[in-house]
C-alpha cells in the first residue's frame, strides 16, 4: 500500500472497518469506498494523508468525523 497514489473498491460489498493500514499510504490521493457495507469510525489515522484528493464513502454505515486533512476533497 505505501506508494499507492489511488485505491478504488467501489461497490464490491466490501464489509467491515476502513483499514488503518491505508494511513500508510501517504501518496494516497484517491480514496473511493463508496457502495459498500463498510461500517464504523472512519479512522483518524487517515490524518495522515498529505494530500488527498478525492474521498468517497457515501451509501455506507460509516459514522464520525472525517479527517480535516480531507476538507478540500
Amino acid at each position: 500500500v505505501g506508494k499507492a497514489e489511488l485505491v478504488i473498491f467501489t461497490n464490491n460489498n466490501i464489509s467491515g472497518s476502513i483499514p488503518i493500514v491505508l494511513a500508510n499510504a501517504i501518496n494516497l490521493q484517491q480514496l473511493q469506498l463508496d457502495s459498500n457495507q463498510i461500517s464504523g469510525l472512519i479512522p483518524p489515522e487517515l490524518g495522515k494523508l498529505t494530500n488527498p484528493e478525492v474521498f468517497f464513502a457515501w451509501d455506507n454505515e460509516l459514522e464520525g468525523s472525517i479527517p480535516s486533512s480531507f476538507e478540500n476533497c
